[in-house]
């Protein structure tokens, strides 16, 4: 408002009738942002007010604002801005206000941190934070390679547990060869590490005959379907490894 004015004013009065006066310029009222614990000082919250010497106290805070418009003093400047049409639904108190106050006091402390720790963060600022940690004895050079030790550690531990948890590509043509080994195992046909798809289906062929055209065909398949991309579909491919049985398992000797 016009504060500064009836300062001025005041104290013009007072240094015309013989007394020492002052104008001092200031703040009024603040806002508590409890997020961040610091006060909240506006350009709105402006305020000038008048100081005068008097022989037997010295000088003494006179307010002529107070006397023109009390509740600017008092209240605030909230007070005596114009009203808006959202003002009634945020009056103090409400859960609207209360929200409101909060979000805005969440938005101010992004901005006020943003301001202190990336565009206002000085070598000063650095020095300051390793002696508030205790490391006023550490030069940078030792600080960079604990730092970039801690980086990489921390890297690690976390690519760890996103490739840890990462789901695995499931090949559904190599589950169901896969299920239709195990079957042959149950036959007494183990296949050996070193042993292709097509190896092992000869393998077996020669020594059971009766499961030859099953198994080389099965193993067919699997091979075009996995290495060829064509042949049979992969959902034929899985019906005929379910559909495949081996009888009568062969003796150990008759591989």
């Amino acid at each position: 408002g016009f504060c500064e004015h009836y300062a001025a004013a005041f104290v013009t009065l007072m240094r015309a009738v013989g007394l020492p006066a002052r104008i001092v310029t200031g703040y009024q009222g603040g806002e508590y942002n409890s997020v961040s614990d610091y006060m909240i000082v506006r350009q709105r919250d402006a305020h000038a007010w008048a100081e005068v010497y008097l022989d037997d106290r010295g000088w003494i805070r006179v307010d002529p604002t107070a006397a023109v418009a009390p509740e600017r003093v008092s209240l605030g400047i909230n007070t005596v801005l114009p009203r808006r049409p959202l003002l009634p639904l945020l009056r103090a108190g409400s859960t609207a206000a209360n929200i409101w106050r909060q979000v805005n006091n969440v938005w101010d402390a992004l901005n006020y941190n943003w301001s202190q720790w990336v565009l206002g963060y000085t070598p000063k600022r650095q020095r300051q934070i390793l002696d508030d940690a205790g490391l006023e004895d550490w030069d940078y050079g030792t600080l960079v390679i604990v730092l970039t030790g801690g980086f990489a550690a921390i890297t690690l531990v976390i690519a760890v547990i996103v490739l840890r948890k990462r789901p695995r590509k499931v090949d559904p043509a190599a589950n169901a060869y896969a299920r239709f080994c195990r079957k042959l195992g149950r036959a007494g046909f183990e296949r050996r590490p070193y042993e292709g798809p097509v190896d092992f289906a000869r393998r077996v062929a020669d020594a059971r005959s009766d499961l030859a055209n099953d198994v080389l065909a099965i193993t067919q398949a699997y091979t075009v379907i996995r290495y060829a991309d064509g042949g049979l579909s992969i959902e034929q491919l899985i019906e005929r490894v379910r559909s495949f049985d081996t009888p009568n398992r062969q003796p150990a000797a008759a591989r």
